[in-house]
């Protein structure tokens, strides 16, 4: 593929220029996951009291707490396991997961 990029004429000038190319794609990945993050705290939020799919919320959790860690949004990893523990409970404890799932919310915000 590099070898393409430069026969074409399409390389980075430098390597520089290919880190900050490596670090604006991380960024605007860091930017989405934020917005689908408060989209997803939203949905569950608005489905706790109704058609609330266990199985996909844990997936979505999981999720959280993986990119939290690679964006370096910590406080979303240590909420996003706050909500899988009270996920793992015999009984759905809606109120905590609420309250979670509001802090959530908050650091998508940022």
């Amino acid at each position: 593929m590099r070898v393409r990029q430069y026969i074409s004429g399409s390389a980075p000038e430098s390597a520089s220029d290919e880190a900050a190319g490596l670090l604006e794609h991380m960024t605007d990945l860091k930017e989405r996951f934020l917005l689908e993050g408060r989209e997803q705290c939203k949905t569950l939020t608005e489905t706790l009291d109704g058609d609330f799919d266990i199985v996909s919320a844990r997936k979505m959790i999981h999720n959280w707490i993986g990119m939290g860690g690679s964006f370096g949004v910590s406080r979303i990893t240590e909420i996003g396991r706050e909500i899988s523990i009270l996920l793992a409970q015999p009984t759905l404890q809606k109120a905590g997961v609420r309250d979670a799932l509001e802090k959530a919310a908050a650091a998508f915000c940022g």
